[in-house]
């Protein structure tokens, strides 16, 4: 009879323990599963592009789909006016809203970026030069600028908006021309660096055409304690909004101010697609 009891508990003792097993490897599983899908997720991007606002209702990607990129505007407008009431400065900008059917959250994620740098610029300064030049102009003609986002090139992989703005306060001239290439699947910035496949090469021969456009407009660097010429050129053909794929090269734009204090005028260099297509990845190559 003790024998018989004792068989019983080691059976139910058996019975729990492989219970607890199994119920554990399922949990263990479930929480891997988890910890797999937030490690990939966070490897594959940085931290500004993970979040996309409203994520969960946007549709899966769909590569069966023409890739597509499709971009709508809004118009915004900021006006001073005058004691009388007189508008005597008008800025004007473009919202853009993109759209893919292929790659929805790229796309999302390329209309946050172009936001976030049309809005910086919008509501951290045109305004407030705005403000400030209160006095200026007439109802007639009335000072500011407009900033405007185009969608200028695309392929099935990677897409490139410029962002111009054209105007002044009076004193104050703001003219820009910047170029931002985004791959289409992901909806991240491309840069010169990830674009190419000889990235070394590639910054060598916008380094020459640089000082070959730098000698042609007599244009004198300008130099800290430090640096050299082919610093300053460096450091900024790699700043963000000055490299951009478009149909007829890579295009680097140094706006004013970047390489001198002496001259305002925007330098723009181009390496042609020819060339460009020998060192640029295959999927960003100029169709």
């Amino acid at each position: 009879m003790k024998d018989r009891n004792k068989v019983v508990k080691m059976v139910i003792i058996i019975t729990i323990v492989c219970v607890l097993v199994i119920l554990g490897a399922a949990i263990g599983l479930k929480y891997t599963s988890l910890g797999e899908k937030i490690e990939s997720k966070i490897s594959g991007s940085n931290t500004e592009d993970t979040i996309i606002p409203g994520e969960e209702n946007i549709p899966e990607d769909n590569p069966d789909l023409a890739s597509n990129i499709q971009v709508d505007y809004k118009t915004e407008k900021y006006e001073t006016k005058n004691d009388d009431g007189d508008v005597v400065c008008l800025n004007e900008r473009n919202i853009p809203t993109v759209s893919n059917d292929a790659y929805p959250r790229g796309a999302k994620r390329i209309e946050n970026a172009l936001r976030s740098i049309m809005n910086d610029m919008w509501n951290n300064d045109l305004k407030r030069y705005s403000d400030d030049s209160k006095e200026l102009g007439t109802a007639e003609k009335p000072l500011g600028v407009k900033y405007m986002a185009n969608l200028e090139y695309q392929t099935p992989n990677v897409v490139t908006f410029s962002i111009k703005m054209e105007g002044d306060f009076g004193a104050e001239s703001w003219n820009s021309y910047e170029l931002y290439t985004f791959d289409v699947k992901t909806g991240f910035t491309v840069s010169l660096e990830s674009s190419s496949a000889k990235a070394e090469e590639m910054t060598k021969d916008i380094m020459s055409l640089t000082k070959k456009a730098i000698k042609e407009k007599g244009v004198n660097i300008s130099l800290k304690e430090g640096e050299s010429e082919d610093s300053v050129i460096t450091t900024n053909m790699n700043r963000q909004g000055h490299f951009g794929i478009l149909a007829d090269g890579v295009h680097v734009n140094y706006q004013k101010y970047d390489l001198t204090t002496e001259n305002d005028q925007i330098l723009e260099v181009v390496l042609e697609a020819n060339k460009a297509n020998s060192l640029l990845k295959d999927e960003y190559k100029i169709k």
